[in-house]
């Protein structure tokens, strides 16, 4: 394993001061975090599914899957054939929440008395009334825990690619206020209502935590097969985009970004390289922070897949990469703030 230690910038402490950096949390770090590990949540769902094959860690072909096989409809005991998207989601989503609950219920992490309330059908709660019901997740000690740390940083935007409110509560953990947004990528979902429609303007008081692939409360957001990511990309580089997109990207055109928790070679990651990030960074050049965590990586990289990465993403779109521990990384961060 390559033991590096990722010394904070002190460039980019200077420009969190000056409230001028997003960051970009990855759906596999939270997972890690709240939901047990994301290889177990992704075990969960390939168990729920009595997913046949071996690729069992792949998210993306076990969605597709159901796709063409056909969900589950408990009311009729049957398979729904070419299900839509939010019934894909819909069956994706039950088995997440099966694991919370049973996340929450092991070593009476969650007293009994709170577990007597879950719902016996899962589809009737949401994923966030979930986890308050179950007053979960519990966060750790405010000067260790990632997400808290981040909190406590004053921020006026946050994006994430996890589709759970785990960065909202972690701000109202703190006792802080924000606003939650999600990319309207499919056409139906242009019609909801935006927190942008009544004037509002993300700010260190109030900020903005955006869901790039998809929030839970709004099933069909979800970006699930490798189908939703190629028409994610391709919607989010059209010029008729929602206000609430164009916001972010032009914010994302104006700051820094640091990101936390990514596999360079995962979908997660590329479809936002090159919808969104890229085109920003050849807009208006500017210094980009990517830090890695090695425990995050399908495989450690060696010293010649770090200088690869490195030189690429330097000369593609002006992106430094440090690996490291992330928990270290940003309370070192913090510190020099």
């Amino acid at each position: 394993m390559i033991k590096a230690k990722a010394a904070p910038d002190p460039m980019l402490a200077r420009k969190i001061k000056d409230k001028n950096v997003i960051p970009v949390i990855s759906q596999r770090l939270l997972c890690d975090l709240y939901l047990g590990g994301y290889s177990k949540m992704v075990a969960a769902y390939a168990d729920y599914i009595k997913y046949p094959f071996s690729d069992r860690m792949d998210l993306m072909a076990m969605a597709k899957y159901r796709s063409v096989k056909g969900v589950w409809d408990k009311k009729w005991e049957e398979y729904i054939k070419n299900p839509a998207p939010e019934q894909l989601s819909q069956e994706y989503l039950y088995a997440i929440k099966q694991h919370l609950v049973d996340l929450a219920s092991n070593d009476g992490i969650t007293p009994k008395p709170l577990l007597k309330e879950v719902p016996e059908d899962l589809d009737v709660i949401g994923f966030e009334n979930l986890m308050n019901l179950l007053e979960y997740p519990i966060f750790g000690d405010e000067k260790e825990d990632p997400l808290l740390i981040l909190a406590e940083m004053s921020l006026p935007i946050f994006l994430t690619t996890s589709h759970h409110s785990f960065i909202e509560k972690s701000i109202l953990e703190l006792g802080g206020q924000c606003e939650s947004e999600f990319c309207r990528w499919r056409e139906g979902s242009r019609h909801i209502a935006s927190v942008f429609d009544n004037g509002y303007e993300p700010n260190p008081g109030k900020p903005l935590v955006y869901h790039l692939l998809g929030v839970d409360r709004h099933q069909d957001s979800l970006v699930l097969t490798e189908d939703d990511f190629l028409t994610f990309l391709i919607e989010i580089t059209k010029s008729d985009q929602p206000y609430s997109t164009t916001r972010v990207a032009q914010a994302i055109a104006e700051s820094s970004l640091l990101f936390l928790g990514f596999n360079l070679q995962s979908w997660e990651f590329r479809v936002l390289f090159h919808g969104l990030i890229k085109p920003s960074a050849m807009l208006k050049p500017g210094k980009f922070i990517v830090q890695i965590d090695p425990s995050e990586q399908d495989e450690n990289p060696t010293e010649e897949e770090q200088r690869y990465f490195r030189n690429y993403m330097r000369d593609e779109a002006k992106l430094e990469i440090e690996w490291g521990e992330i928990h270290q990384y940003l309370r070192e961060l913090k510190d020099l703030t």
